[in-house]
């Protein structure tokens, strides 16, 4: 158990610095939470959204890095959002 789960998180912290490079957007936190029926990989994203046809490769590229793809969880936001929410955060203080 414990090996699968090094190997999980070494493999998806890899693909993160190899493969999460995507034009317009940068990650700005990963997650990895493994469990032996369904790890999980979560990126949080901000920027321009990721197109379908990327994140389809994403997940191909997931299996290449013998990582199972449906483990890749990917959340997005934009600049104006995430404005939008520090201000009003900032506002309720």
């Amino acid at each position: 158990f414990l090996l699968r789960e090094s190997a999980f998180r070494s493999r998806a912290t890899a693909f993160v610095k190899r493969e999460m490079q995507v034009e317009g957007a940068f990650v700005v936190g990963t997650e990895i939470a493994y469990h032996w029926r369904h790890p999980k990989l979560i990126v949080s994203v901000i920027g321009e959204p990721i197109s379908q046809d990327k994140l389809a490769d994403l997940q191909k590229k997931m299996t290449e890095n013998f990582l199972p793809r449906e483990a890749l969880e990917i959340h997005q936001s934009s600049l104006a959002e995430n404005i939008e929410q520090k201000i009003k955060n900032g506002l309720e203080q």
